[in-house]
């Protein structure tokens, strides 16, 4: 815990292309989704996600228990926490830090989603103005 905050850490072993270490802090909206502490201290583990499907089996509780019906994974939550980052304001670069990514290019492929999202409002207004008589 750092200032109040709770911070998500992916371990080297975890981040298979780069081995790097990411840290990502965690709002209050995340925080709320979490499991007990069960007496753990700051800084020790809340889960023990020794693997991806360890991983993916948490997401799919979570998400169940949030009423998602959707099927949840490891990969369908960094694409969606990085197609929401982006569509909410933040940076390219940030994201692709948040995701762990080295290359600017591969978190342009977020961006790409986001800009369709973007042509689908525009289109959405100017079919409304058109059935307007």
């Amino acid at each position: 815990m750092k200032r109040g905050r709770l911070k998500l850490v992916r371990h080297p072993q975890s981040m298979r292309k780069t081995g790097k270490q990411v840290t990502i802090p965690l709002n209050q909206s995340v925080l709320k989704w979490l499991p007990d502490r069960n007496g753990c201290k700051p800084g020790q583990k809340i889960f023990d996600m020794t693997c991806l499907s360890a991983c993916d089996r948490c997401l799919k509780k979570m998400a169940a228990a949030a009423g998602i019906e959707k099927n949840a994974s490891f990969h369908t939550a960094r694409h969606s926490m990085a197609t929401l980052s982006l569509s909410a304001g933040g940076n390219l670069y940030t994201v692709g830090k948040l995701l762990g990514h080295t290359s600017i290019n591969s978190t342009q492929v977020y961006a790409d989603v986001v800009m369709e999202t973007k042509i689908e409002a525009v289109k959405r207004i100017s079919d409304f103005f058109s059935t307007q008589h």
